[in-house]
């Protein structure tokens, strides 16, 4: 079974900037940094960086399962403090593929019609 994708977007929670010691909340963002760039190195992630100007980041990550996505974010450092989305991602292949099959059956549909 081919592996998945997904996009996970993480920004630090409000309530969390506002109440945590800039020196602390810099060092999770540091450790969780490094635990990505190791993930990166075993091919887990595939690319990741930060937004320009504002607070947050983004990683795309290959994986076998939604399942083994949330165990890895789960390990991840700073994860408590961070607000995530996760949006699972399909190739412009397959979308194509898709989008060709939706407008083959609305062409079959429209004969019928016709």
């Amino acid at each position: 079974m081919p592996k998945m994708r997904f996009l996970v977007i993480q920004k630090p929670k409000d309530e969390v900037v506002g109440t945590t010691p800039p020196g602390e909340m810099i060092e999770h963002v540091l450790r969780h940094m490094e635990y990505f760039r190791e993930l990166k190195e075993k091919g887990i992630v595939i690319e990741d960086g930060a937004f320009a100007g504002v607070r947050g980041g983004f990683g795309i990550f290959e994986v076998e399962s939604l399942e083994e996505l949330n165990s890895i974010l789960n390990h991840a450092p700073a994860m408590p403090y961070m607000h995530t989305e996760i949006y699972p991602l399909v190739s412009r292949d397959t979308r194509v593929k898709q989008l060709e099959e939706q407008l083959r059956k609305l062409r079959q549909k429209l004969e019928v019609y016709a």
